[in-house]
């Protein structure tokens, strides 16, 4: 059968890594490494992660939000330098635009970012500081405010990433937890007064508004979850692929529960059997942090070192 393409990634991994790791740190400083998240619930901007089983999930939505402010924060520099052989000198370049152009979303750098601008500073009878003015930066600011993030490459470019974040974070169930931890905590700020005044907001939750409504997964969602867990339960690792045992009942979790301010998101679910299913409840306890290896380990011990 042929391949489909919307089925496929294509990995650039452009700050893949480096975003993910910024979505790591975000779960114990939230405020410090995704800078204005305060505003989704002051803004009512939370309403776009609570709609139920989104294919843009979570990560994705946060993903692009990491990756965005790393752009922004490289138009103060270091920029990159290319050496461009026609004119035998450097140029430099915002990695955005180096970025669009791998992505095969641009043919060439947009923006040549201008020469230092500056002033040596005497600090001492024998040493003298570069005094770099704020005028490049400046420049670099404006360039990416007023020409890239309003760009449909750019949102194209986000989107990308995401994906590509997606497809390396989603196996991580901690992460997984933590981050819809967080917005849990958003949700359950909502004040009573938004409901009201937002009927599209209104409708996500239950009579009470104290949570969001339950919607069973769709097959997309279950499916994904499934195979990232490998077809067994995440706490007690019994075989839910109904190889062995057909009786056996799968039961898709949500990692935070509805009542703790879970969200109907893939990220937020987990496999589990259902006697641990019934052992958990609505527990805000999580997953477990134990995975299936891929090869087994020539030692049982765990602290043992390799033979």
């Amino acid at each position: 059968m042929k391949r489909r393409d919307n089925e496929w990634i294509d990995h650039r991994y452009f700050r893949t890594y480096s975003v993910a790791a910024r979505l790591t740190a975000a779960v114990s400083d939230p405020y410090t490494h995704l800078p204005g998240v305060e505003s989704l619930t002051a803004d009512g901007d939370i309403l776009a992660f609570i709609a139920p089983w989104q294919s843009d999930t979570l990560v994705h939505k946060l993903a692009r939000w990491v990756a965005d402010d790393m752009f922004l924060e490289d138009t103060d520099g270091p920029y990159i330098s290319k050496h461009d052989l026609g004119l035998g000198k450097n140029r430099r370049y915002l990695p955005v635009d180096l970025c669009l152009v791998a992505y095969g979303l641009s043919s060439a750098p947009g923006f040549e970012v201008p020469p230092p601008d500056g002033y040596y500073e005497n600090v001492s009878t024998t040493m003298k500081v570069w005094r770099e003015s704020t005028n490049v930066a400046n420049a670099c600011y404006d360039y990416f405010l007023n020409d890239i993030r309003v760009s449909q490459p750019y949102e194209v470019l986000l989107e990308a990433i995401g994906d590509e974040v997606f497809h390396v974070v989603f196996r991580n169930r901690e992460l997984m937890f933590r981050l819809n931890q967080f917005l849990a905590e958003l949700v359950q700020e909502i004040e009573p007064e938004m409901l009201t005044d937002t009927p599209e907001l209104r409708k996500q939750f239950t009579a009470r508004g104290d949570r969001l409504r339950r919607s069973k997964p769709p097959a997309r969602a279950q499916r994904a979850v499934f195979f990232r867990d490998a077809g067994l339960c995440v706490i007690c690792g019994v075989d839910l692929t109904g190889r062995f045992n057909i009786l056996t009942a799968k039961n898709f979790d949500h990692i935070v529960p509805l009542a703790a301010g879970g969200l109907n998101d893939v990220t937020n679910l987990q496999l589990l059997c259902q006697g641990c299913n019934a052992t958990k409840s609505d527990s805000p306890t999580g997953t477990s942090r134990t995975y299936p290896r891929f090869v087994a380990h020539p030692n049982p011990k765990p602290n043992a070192p390799w033979k």
